[in-house]
């Protein structure tokens, strides 16, 4: 009784002290963005930053080039480090970078095809910005989209040995030399698909950098053995399809609203829908680095048929995310048009009943991430597949109609009903059930 006390305690202060290295980061993250992102769009202006998260939100789509694979190792990495199996282990993180390599060169296939594409009748902005200009800033995002999807398992490897405080300090570095790049290029009067590109090369490069510890642990073998491939994606290509289905929900569930917003709003909407987004839904950053560090635990803990240790973590962890992010909807409700006001210097204004919508969706949203992370967790997708891919048809509809009347506070409404109904009570629901089922044996 006692080891297991150590054992459990022991993995609550490495889960806390990576926990507190996440926010560390990303709170260096907002820190920087709040310094950035004034000077990038009073230089920029309204139209060509607006264009720029246009881009960005559009090309999530190059995410799918890993076809699902990095959540599904992920998994397989961490019941292997669950087992102590470390040829297992070096077996699926040595593959997951002989798959990456194959992403860079889809991504080089694709590029002509992308550079046929007329982005700027796509994005419905032809005469606001150059077609030459739009061009080379949607080819720089989507060659940068590319590298980062290929070294996505470097990430993984970590995660699953719950070491992911070593991917946060490189993440660390690489965020403050962005920072001074960003500036730099702002300064030299350089042109937005140089700012896209300065803004994310340092995080790919910190990726690459971290391959040097990840070889020194013992992680990865190099080279990895071809021969060994076809085991490889027998074993991970079924779940993976699933995780690469609901990758492509979420990429047109992200680029919805600022679709709609571009074609029948403008781009300004875009720009004032992005600000009042990283305004609202700024916790959701460092929830959004808490929750991979208990995929992993959450996987482990499942694989040991612990389902006690689960609950006993879960439910105060949703508690604490809803009363935060309660709290800070209300504020944000209250004080947001002056905050706003006051970081962008007049710039631009985003209205309260917006920022006031963005606030029950990022409650919501809040408890939507601690469901897909313990489902993804466990592998269980079909449900999760259902019911994003409802939630994009809600949104979708339901966004551009009401987008016709009430502008972008329709497009938030559209968004936040879509995900409360269609995803997150049918999700829950799902949660519940597996965590009511009994004990089983790992």
């Amino acid at each position: 009784m006692n080891t297991v006390r150590r054992h459990f305690g022991s993995q609550a202060r490495l889960l806390a002290s990576q926990s507190l290295s996440a926010l560390i980061t990303q709170g260096l993250r907002v820190g920087i963005a709040l310094l950035i992102i004034p000077i990038t769009l009073t230089y920029l202006g309204k139209e060509r930053y607006g264009l720029w998260m246009l881009t960005l939100s559009t090309l999530s789509f190059i995410g799918l080039l890993d076809a699902g694979l990095a959540p599904t190792l992920k998994n397989k990495m961490a019941e292997s480090y669950a087992r102590q199996d470390e040829p297992e282990f070096r077996h699926y993180a040595s593959g997951g970078l002989l798959l990456g390599c194959v992403a860079v060169l889809l991504g080089l296939l694709l590029l002509p095809l992308i550079n046929l594409v007329d982005w700027s009748a796509f994005y419905g902005v032809t005469g606001q910005v150059p077609r030459a200009e739009v061009q080379r800033l949607t080819l720089a995002c989507f060659s940068i989209s590319v590298l980062s999807v290929a070294l996505s398992s470097v990430d993984a490897m970590f995660a699953a040995r719950m070491l992911l405080g070593t991917v946060y300090l490189y993440n660390s570095v690489a965020l403050v030399a962005g920072a001074a790049a960003v500036l730099t290029a702002v300064h030299l009067h350089a042109g937005v698909a140089v700012l896209a590109i300065t803004a994310s090369a340092p995080q790919i490069v910190a990726r690459i950098a971290l391959l040097v510890p990840a070889h020194r642990r013992g992680m990865i073998q190099v080279p990895a053995s071809s021969r060994s491939m076809r085991s490889l994606l027998r074993s991970v290509v079924p779940n993976s399809a699933s995780f690469l289905g609901i990758k492509c929900i979420e990429v047109l569930i992200g680029a919805l609203p600022n679709l709609i917003a571009s074609r029948l709003a403008g781009l300004s909407a875009v720009a004032i829908l992005a600000v009042g987004m990283r305004v609202t839904l700024l916790p959701l950053i460092f929830l959004a680095a808490i929750v991979p560090v208990f995929w992993p635990a959450f996987t482990i803990a499942w694989a040991k048929g612990d389902l006690e240790h689960i609950r006993k973590q879960y439910v105060p962890l949703v508690g604490v995310t809803v009363s935060l992010l309660g709290l800070y909807a209300v504020a944000s409700i209250l004080i947001g048009p002056m905050i706003v006001n006051l970081w962008l210097h007049g710039a631009l204004f985003v209205p309260r009943p917006i920022l006031g919508i963005l606030g029950i969706w990022l409650v919501l949203q809040g408890i939507a991430h601690w469901v897909s992370t313990f489902l993804h967790s466990i592998t269980d997708l079909r449900s999760q597949l259902i019911c994003y891919t409802a939630q994009a048809l809600v949104a979708g509809v339901l966004g551009a109609t009401l987008c016709a009347s009430y502008g972008l506070l329709g497009i938030t409404i559209g968004m936040t009903v879509a995900l409360a109904l269609a995803n997150l009570a049918p999700l829950g629901w799902r949660v519940y059930s597996k965590l009511s089922e009994s004990p089983r044996r790992g």
